[in-house]
């Protein structure tokens, strides 16, 4: 019975496939995370994941759900936040942790709007465009109009 229960889903070829993802996800991050908390920059490692999210949103605006596309443009933009960062520092008397704070603030500044944008593809023609999507805040239009007072 509890046998049952626990093996089960592991004859799902999508639940296998899942499971390894978590596990190699496990055994790399926490080595990362120690050796990030040790050094005393754990800042870096959140900053560096939230630098990328504007380049994988212009991936994604790019060429759709392409998984390489929108590891591609995190790369570069991880990269490039990087190497500002660094410039900053030494060319300020900011430290590098400060400066990428800054980084990081101005890439969630760049993604948050750029993740309102998404692409459609016309029925018929097959031609794709972008066009801006409704913010989930923006529910003004889902009030009944019975709730208006008269």
């Amino acid at each position: 019975m509890l046998s049952q229960i626990f093996f089960e889903p592991l004859s799902d070829p999508s639940v296998r496939h899942s499971m390894a993802a978590v596990l190699a996800l496990a055994l790399s991050a926490g080595p990362i995370g120690v050796f990030l908390m040790l050094r005393r920059m754990s800042l870096v490692g959140d900053a560096m994941s939230h630098a990328i999210l504007p380049g994988v949103a212009l991936g994604f605006l790019a060429f759709g759900l392409n998984v390489f596309a929108m590891t591609f443009g995190g790369l570069v933009a991880g990269v490039v936040i990087a190497l500002l960062a660094g410039a900053v520092s030494r060319a300020t008397a900011l430290q590098e942790d400060a400066s990428l704070a800054v980084f990081l603030l101005m890439s969630l500044a760049l993604a948050a709007p750029t993740f309102l944008i998404f692409r459609v593809t016309e029925p018929g023609s097959g031609a794709q465009t972008t066009i801006p999507r409704r913010s989930n805040t923006d529910v003004a239009h889902d009030i009944p109009s019975s709730c208006d007072s008269n």
